[in-house]
């Protein structure tokens, strides 16, 4: 079989363009605040606690092969990133567990003993955690804050 030169032009262009497609790297990720046996475990409720810890699991399936730079983002309900984490990973790296913990502002603990929400009003709401690789975004999930 004989193509011409621009079939071959457009046939490289979308293998080029499909190549990285099929190499991209899955993710999955499920935030929660319980803790079973010491390891992150499954929501018993869909708001977390923002007393409590806060857990990102992420696991990752099609890395391709050497080293990764991953971040999480922790972005607020009024869209302020309030952490990063950034970690190196490997090709074979499944599983990723990474952590929040929100603070309240400094002189309410005397208060917040009658309402654990003085002090927390900045975090309560939607929060987005978005997963990147090697600078491009290959997950984003969203979560409650309640107090």
């Amino acid at each position: 079989m004989r193509i011409g030169r621009v079939t071959a032009v457009v046939l490289a262009m979308n293998l080029w363009i499909l190549a990285p497609l099929a190499m991209a790297t899955n993710a999955s990720v499920f935030v929660t605040d319980t803790l079973d046996n010491g390891r992150p475990g499954v929501l018993e409720t869909t708001f977390l606690d923002c007393r409590r810890q806060i857990f990102a699991v992420i696991s990752l399936t099609d890395v391709p092969k050497g080293t990764h730079t991953l971040v999480v983002d922790w972005t607020d309900p009024n869209g302020r990133r309030r952490e990063r984490n950034t970690q190196k990973i490997l090709d074979s790296t499944r599983e990723v567990v990474t952590w929040l913990k929100l603070h309240p502002a400094t002189g309410s603990g005397v208060l917040r003993a009658f309402n654990p929400a003085i002090g927390m009003t900045a975090f309560i709401g939607i929060w987005n955690v978005t997963i990147s690789l090697d600078g491009a975004a290959i997950q984003r999930t969203e979560f409650e804050v309640v107090c």
